[in-house]
């Protein structure tokens, strides 16, 4: 395990490292350019029904909100595709069929 990973109790994952008060920078770099997968540490996904509509989540972290499936890449996972089929299956229920890459944030 390096210090970039962390165990949650249930699995082992990337971790996000921010400081107390830190302030983090997020720039949109689109979707022609995609980091090698050792820099990504998570992922957004924005599924869409047949019918064009958006699934959401119920979550309860702390207090339940309405929210997009995504989460942390498992140190298992060796692309954004794996974690984010696992991420939507864990927090929707539902199974994913074609993915189009729409963004890559990066932050600081």
């Amino acid at each position: 395990m390096s210090e970039s990973d962390f165990y949650d109790g249930l699995r082992l994952r990337k971790k996000t490292i921010i400081q107390t008060g830190q302030k983090v920078n997020f720039v949109d770099i689109g979707s022609s350019f995609l980091p090698a997968f050792e820099k990504i540490t998570s992922v957004l996904v924005v599924p869409f029904t047949k019918d064009g509509l958006i699934v959401c989540a119920l979550l309860d972290r702390g207090i339940d909100r309405i929210d997009l499936p995504g989460g942390h890449v498992e140190v298992n996972e060796f692309t954004c595709e794996e974690t984010a089929k696992r991420e939507v299956m864990e927090e929707v229920g539902v199974t994913l069929e074609e993915l189009k890459l729409v963004k890559v944030i990066q932050s600081d």
